[in-house]
């Protein structure tokens, strides 16, 4: 991304590295339901370094609290 400085300032455009991803291309389109497409899924499988395990379930220690203040 370029930020364009103040033209008495006599200098060229700064180019920044933007890490906020597509939701600030205009030309961009987002289904904000179906989130972000998986872009590195290909990447990941290609280095034939990772194991799939099962996923499990949310508990409630997983958002800080005891399973007795869940059920409250």
């Amino acid at each position: 991304r370029r930020i364009a400085l103040r033209p008495a300032s006599g200098e060229p455009p700064v180019t920044v590295y933007d890490s906020s991803g597509p939701y600030t291309d205009p030309d961009a389109r987002i289904d904000i339901e179906r989130g972000l497409p998986p872009l590195r899924n290909a990447w990941i499988e290609a280095r034939g370094d990772i194991e799939r395990i099962p996923g499990r379930d949310a508990r409630p220690e997983d958002e800080g609290l005891t399973s007795a203040q869940a059920e409250v």
